[in-house]
């Protein structure tokens, strides 16, 4: 068997190995003209009976080197043309797509290109999307990673299939058939079969950074392991494999805490909160996966900020990337745009007149109230400790009135509670289902958030209020 038919065996082994293709499927093969994307649309070509495929070529014109870029996508063109393939052929201004968004012009580029894809896809109802990476694409991936900052994922490299949502409900996988063969190879294999290919030139321009790592770093490396492209390769297989398993393991756990509504996540933080640290974050990037199709923009900080919020008191809000919300409940987040519009708390109509001391149950909660001596512990969030001669025995729970009044603790005056609650930025939809605990003649507490300033412990109490309210599951 000839080094060429090899070839092609291994790409059709890579592809039914992962999974890439399925009979029946059409596929958008991206043809830039280079060796690598030539390559892959010859491959295809010679496989498309075994693989049961249909096939559609797709070039973007970026307008970034003038005639050159004309002259591939006329290339690409007349390739076509003589695979007898359909073709999409598009101009795209990427230099002012990059002004405005502020991204470097690599990725400013790629963005554009895969949103081109995406459009393809969908115009033709293709399920498939071939790019032409190959495993030296796949070393400096990494090593690009490695240089700013990663984790295993950027470690792993890239994926043989990825789904990309470019928005309109359409989504569409992006498969990398030649992750395994070499640049060498495609070229090999393009030589082999006398198809004449594009050069670009600005491949050889050193300040983007693929580019210097290919033309710099990579030599530079090789001179300490003649075999560094296969080392780091083999590196990225062991990652993967064990990502795998992390990934198996975390959806398991993701099955088991949270919840998809229409509007967004639940997630049950008793749960979260028991997980090492490092599932925790995994969970949490999970979550803009899940709600975005993609983890673009999220960093680090943004991960440690989530998990942070599992120390936040119920009732706050947390601002995410891509537009994303968390509010934070007892024992529950909300994830998603419009978090305001979910409320962790049952309804709370009519009084309810609290056994002091004892347990009183009221719709959503169960409210323990103990009397103690001399205890000073600080309690928190739904707990809260009271003057019991200042606070009496003859207490209700109620929802909020018109005309309420509080004097905040650490507060002289009083306020109204609706603007307590304002500048408590308690959301608007769930300021009637917050719990107030009240004497005849005054609020003692909001609970979740503030006791008032005259029911305060001092240090001359005699007797501590101790009052605790513990969420019921609703049916």
């Amino acid at each position: 068997m000839s080094e060429d038919k090899v070839l092609i065996k291994r790409v059709h082994d890579y592809i039914k190995e992962n999974r890439l293709i399925v009979p029946g499927d059409t596929v958008v093969v991206g043809v830039s003209g280079g060796p690598d994307s030539v390559c892959l649309l010859n491959v295809f070509w010679e496989l498309k009976s075994r693989l049961k495929i249909k096939l559609h070529v797709a070039h973007l014109n970026h307008l970034l080197r003038g005639p050159e870029s004309d002259a591939d996508a006329e290339y690409v063109e007349e390739l076509a043309h003589q695979y007898d393939l359909p073709v999409t052929i598009t101009r795209s201004d990427v230099t002012a797509y990059w002004k405005k968004h502020h991204v470097t012009l690599e990725e400013a580029a790629r963005m554009v290109r895969y949103q081109f894809f995406g459009r393809v896809a969908r115009e033709v109802g293709a399920q498939k999307v071939a790019v032409g990476h190959t495993a030296d694409d796949q070393v400096e991936t990494i090593l690009m990673h490695l240089i700013r900052g990663t984790g295993m994922d950027g470690l792993r490299g890239m994926l043989p299939d990825i789904i990309l949502d470019e928005g309109k409900d359409t989504e569409y996988h992006l498969i990398r058939p030649l992750l395994m063969v070499t640049r060498e190879d495609t070229e090999a294999h393009c030589w082999f079969n006398k198809i004449i290919v594009r050069e670009d030139m600005s491949n050889t321009m050193t300040h983007f950074m693929r580019n210097s790592i290919r033309q710099q770093l990579l030599p530079l490396l090789r001179s300490y392991n003649n075999d560094f492209n296969n080392s780091l390769l083999r590196t990225s297989h062991l990652l993967t494999e064990d990502l795998q398993f992390f990934d198996e393991y975390i959806q398991h756990l993701w099955d088991e805490m949270v919840c998809c509504q229409n509007t967004g996540l639940v997630i049950d933080t008793n749960k979260l909160r028991s997980l090492h640290p490092a599932l925790q974050q995994r969970i949490c990037r999970k979550v803009f996966q899940c709600l975005s199709g993609s983890r673009k923009d999220v960093e680090l900080r943004h991960i440690e900020s989530m998990t942070g919020a599992l120390l936040l008191s119920p009732g706050k809000i947390l601002s995410l990337p891509q537009g994303l919300k968390l509010a934070v409940g007892y024992n529950r987040w909300f994830i998603g745009r419009n978090p305001e519009n979910w409320c962790p708390f049952p309804s709370l109509t009519g009084e309810y007149e609290l056994c002091v001391p004892g347990e009183t149950s009221i719709p959503g909660w169960r409210v323990i109230a103990t009397c103690q001596e001399g205890a000073r512990r600080l309690p928190a969030g739904w707990e809260a400790n009271f003057d019991y001669c200042a606070a009496g025995s003859r207490l209700i729970v109620r929802g909020r009135r018109e005309g309420d009044v509080l004097q905040p603790l650490g507060m002289a005056q009083a306020k109204k509670l609706q603007d307590f609650m304002v500048d408590a930025r308690i959301p608007r939809l769930w300021r009637e289902k917050i719990p107030l605990v009240a004497t005849p003649e005054q609020i003692i507490w909001v609970a979740g958030w503030r006791i008032d300033e005259r029911v305060k412990v001092k240090p001359d109490t005699k007797e501590i209020l101790n009052i605790k309210f513990i969420p019921v599951p609703q049916s």
